[in-house]
């Protein structure tokens, strides 16, 4: 231990300041780090670029002859030079780590000037004011490089003080003060960089672009066999109705060809009514089968129910793998600038988090930087599993599946909110999409954050990002057909065409009366209390689901049934439908108001974000303070 000794203004002695500069490996999500030296080896090292440390006049300093003043009895240089192989940042953080000082605690002080030699990224701030050392540790700012760089360079120059006053400083003498500085990782890395990191930052992403949905195609010969989902619930008493006859055909066992992604049934039968017997078997029937019972796209088991008068159905889905190329991250516009949305198979995307005690997905970063993201289940299903959510209940719905609302007889009721009261039937296009009354399902996501986020330090890490109700009509867009869009008159909506017909998704919501904010009124409606809502169809296809297709490896895709918020059309039977998404990956128009589903939260995190992690099933971003 190396002992300051203060002597006053008259009396002179030999004082030694050590302050030692250690080193430590960065832990970057997209880094390997490993620590490459102690004081004698000033590199940080990481695959993809490393940091060197380099103290002007080596890492111990020996200052003589020592007494109070106004100027500062040590000026310490160190620069750090940093080198970089992709786009992804390069942060660090400087500390003064405290290891004894027994001095007053307004006796020794420092400042920090920092100089962005290389003019790249952002150094720590200058520190120009005096601050007192005291036994804790200091934190003296965090410094980033930017992009591919080599050998860039951010000088800083810390200075310490035992200052002059104009009372006896007698008590100081004899005095112990130790430290040491460490440079150091910044361990959180701002959420809207980890995710463009993934894929090779902003310019790379920018170039890339978007990916028309029609250029995407699949990769032949990558099939999987992916499990069952229930598809009837038969009672004994309706067997003959649903399987008798020579339609059908019972076989004790399958083979799954994994190239032709089809089915080959063994030891089947024909003209087998299928009875109580038949539990644990497999059954296709003539519309199914390519040639008897061989080459067929799913198979059907049945299991017994636990119920004394019936049995369920199940069946065991297969669908072609899309080619892992697909996935990804890529480019659209918004309302707000350029959005970064993530696009195909669950098993390729790094694209989870853990906030506010729930599981999601991150579906883009916003035009303005804030980060969408949709509901997947609960943390504590994370903690019990160390693995995110694919399939199950839990992660396709809040808790129990909803109606959109209780009537489904007028074009007003496809809003997220409406005009006039429950029941009372709208009589213009004007007060149809008035937004004065809550839908069922926004009262119910409203709860939801009520119950979870409101009151709480989440709500702090939100941002107040649009949500669309897409209420455009298809005659406002394409000019033809009259689509009146109030009351139980027949009308289309813009979404209709534009997903269905011309495959072209969009992030821009076309009427601001529709674009669902809390505060702002500028780009948005300011109508929500909360900041919540959810999917769009056009994000759902931009996801990677196709209309009218079942798609089970998207990473939407849940085992579940789930609401989007985008109306498709009131149509002549009387009923209003909504886009939505089926148990089986399945996006289509078919959701009449009445339809349950599940009501997926959609959040928009702030743009200021920090998480730690990868983004992995394994290892999410997890959001900190």
């Amino acid at each position: 231990m190396k002992k300051l000794r203060i002597i006053n203004k008259i009396l002179a002695g030999l004082v030694i300041v050590a302050i030692f500069g250690l080193f430590v490996g960065i832990a970057y999500s997209y880094f390997v780090a490993r620590l490459s030296g102690v004081e004698t080896d000033k590199t940080i090292q990481g695959v993809t670029g490393y940091m060197e440390i380099e103290y002007d006049g080596g890492a111990e300093i020996n200052v003589l002859d020592i007494a109070p003043s106004t100027e500062p009895f040590i000026t310490k240089t160190f620069t750090v030079t940093g080198t970089n192989t992709t786009e992804s940042e390069l942060s660090y953080k400087i500390l003064l780590i405290v290891d004894e000082n027994t001095f007053g605690t307004d006796s020794l002080s420092y400042t920090l000037t920092s100089i962005n030699t290389s003019n790249n990224g952002a150094v720590a701030p200058s520190i120009t004011e005096r601050q007192n050392i005291n036994i804790f540790d200091k934190y003296l700012g965090t410094g980033k490089f930017v992009g591919k760089i080599n050998e860039k360079i951010h000088t800083y120059e810390l200075r310490l003080y035992f200052y002059e006053t104009d009372y006896d400083q007698i008590a100081e003498l004899d005095k112990t003060f130790r430290a040491h500085i460490e440079i150091k990782n910044d361990p959180y890395v701002l959420l809207k960089n980890a995710i463009l990191a993934q894929g090779g930052g902003r310019t790379t992403l920018e170039r890339k672009g978007n990916v028309p949905y029609f250029e995407i195609s699949p990769e032949e010969g990558e099939y999987d066999s992916l499990g069952y989902y229930l598809a009837y619930e038969v009672y004994y008493d309706e067997i003959s109705e649903y399987f008798s006859g020579d339609e059908w055909a019972l076989g004790t066992d399958y083979i799954f060809n994994k190239n032709t992604g089809t089915f080959d049934l063994i030891n089947y039968t024909f003209d087998n009514a299928i009875t109580q017997d038949a539990e644990g078997k497999y059954v296709c029937w003539e519309e199914n089968q390519v040639e008897d019972c061989e080459g067929i796209t799913f198979i059907k088991t049945v299991e017994d129910n636990k119920f004394a008068s019936g049995f369920d159905i199940y069946v065991e889905q297969v669908n072609r793998l899309k080619n892992p190329g697909d996935a990804g991250i890529y480019t659209a516009e918004d309302e707000y600038g350029t959005s970064f949305y993530y696009r195909g198979s669950k098993d390729h995307l790094n694209n989870n988090i853990l906030f506010a005690g729930f599981q999601w997905k991150i579906v883009r970063i916003n035009g303005d930087g804030s980060i969408r993201i949709i509901y997947n289940g609960t943390e504590k299903e994370f903690n019990q599993k160390r693995e995110v959510n694919n399939y199950g209940h839990l992660a396709a719905t809040t808790d129990v599946t909803y109606r959109w609302g209780s009537y489904v007889n007028d074009n007003k009721y496809l809003g997220y909110m409406y005009g006039g009261t429950d029941g009372v039937a709208s009589t213009s296009r004007e007060q149809a999409v008035t937004n004065q009354t809550s839908s069922y399902a926004k009262r119910q996501l409203d709860l939801w954050y009520e119950r979870n986020i409101l009151g709480t330090s989440y709500e702090s890490k939100l941002a107040d990002n649009l949500f669309c109700s897409d209420r455009q009509l298809y005659s406002e867009v394409y000019g033809s057909g009259i689509d009146p869009g109030y009351g139980s008159l027949e009308t289309y909506y813009a979404s209709y065409y534009r997903l269905d017909d011309l495959e072209e998704p969009s992030f821009k919501c076309a009427q601001k009366n529709d674009r669902f904010t809390v505060n702002d009124t500028e780009i948005g409606n300011g109508d929500l209390s909360y900041p919540i809502g959810l999917i769009t169809a056009d994000e759902v296809m931009f996801a990677g689901l196709e209309p009218w297709e079942e798609t089970f490896y998207n990473y939407l895709h849940t085992g579940y049934s789930f609401w989007t918020m985008t109306p498709s059309e009131m149509y002549t039977d009387g009923y209003a439908y909504m886009w939505g998404v089926s148990s089986s990956g399945y996006f289509h128009t078919n959701y009449d108001l009445g339809t349950k589903a599940g009501l997926r939260p959609v959040l928009n995190l702030a743009s200021t974000v920090k998480v730690v992690g990868d983004g992995s099933a394994t290892n999410p971003f997890r959001v900190v303070d």
